[in-house]
C-alpha cells in the first residue's frame, strides 16, 4: 500500500454498460483504523444503500453491484 495525504475527501463513481454489475476485488487494503474511511454504495450518489463502511485491513475479498453504477468515498482523517 502506498502512503497518502491527510483531511483527503476522495469520490468516485464507476459505471458499466447498463445490466452489467459491477466487481472490485481488493488485493492490499490497509488504512488507519478510526480516521480514515472507504465507503462503498450501490449506486450513483453519495445517498445510495450503502454495501459497506472500511477501514484498517477489514475488508471483503470482493463487493458486488446490483446494478451498473458504484459510489465510492474515500476520506481521511
Amino acid at each position: 500500500p502506498e502512503l497518502y495525504k491527510e483531511a483527503l475527501n476522495c469520490e468516485w463513481i464507476i459505471e458499466a454498460p447498463p445490466g452489467y454489475p459491477i466487481k472490485i476485488i481488493f488485493d492490499k487494503f490497509r488504512t488507519e483504523v478510526n480516521y480514515d474511511v472507504l465507503e462503498v454504495r450501490d449506486g450513483r450518489f453519495p445517498s445510495s444503500p450503502l454495501i459497506g463502511s472500511y477501514q484498517g485491513t477489514q475488508v471483503p475479498q470482493f463487493l458486488i453491484s446490483t446494478s451498473n453504477f458504484l459510489y465510492l468515498l474515500f476520506t481521511s482523517g
